[in-house]
């Protein structure tokens, strides 16, 4: 939800120039911490689209591309790291920053094996998240400009390297292979 807008909106907020610094998708079943985060972005001169659940931003990454996406871990239906799962079969690239009210060990270590970029804690400090997002932003142009390096060099098929990027290079790689059974027979005897 966006303040003063419906959910999954984008951000009408733009430089004097037409230009944003970068596109966000924050995604948060709290509304007040969802509008909170919104807010911040924009009056640091973000394009935001927000959603309340997993499922419709999963739906807007495969629309489009983001800069940074900020999430929640803790949602109902498709959780935070899901999430980050569905990101990282679409896009190896972009930054995911994932926020939570009940941080523990064991999703921390999955948001690290999924590659997440950052983890906060909630409340989330507003001078933590806007370095975030903007260290994100800054390293997610890096990897734009590396992509378009290695397509220029012939090496656009390069795994991610992250567990989230390798599995989805993986499936890939399973969905185009083609086996063919062929049977080995051995003519070599022993001698008795």
């Amino acid at each position: 939800m966006l303040v003063g807008s419906g959910v999954g909106e984008e951000d009408p907020a733009e430089h004097s120039d037409g230009t944003f610094k970068a596109s966000v998708l924050v995604v948060d079943d709290d509304p007040d911490v969802l509008r909170g985060v919104v807010r911040l972005l924009r009056s640091q001169g973000y394009s935001v689209t927000s959603t309340m659940n997993g499922a419709e931003a999963a739906r807007f990454v495969h629309g489009r591309s983001f800069d940074v996406i900020v999430s929640d871990i803790k949602m109902p239906g498709m959780d935070g790291i899901q999430l980050l799962r569905e990101v990282r079969e679409h896009d190896l690239h972009v930054p995911v920053v994932l926020v939570t009210g009940e941080p523990a060990v064991s999703t921390a270590v999955q948001a690290l094996e999924y590659g997440a970029f950052h983890y906060l804690t909630k409340p989330v400090d507003t001078d933590a998240l806007a370095r975030a997002v903007a260290k994100a932003v800054s390293m997610h142009r890096m990897a734009r400009v590396k992509q378009q390096a290695a397509e220029l060099l012939g090496h656009a098929g390069a795994l991610g390297a992250d567990r989230a990027g390798l599995e989805a290079s993986f499936d890939r790689a399973m969905q185009t292979l083609w086996m063919a059974y062929q049977p080995i027979v051995d003519f070599r005897r022993k001698a008795i």
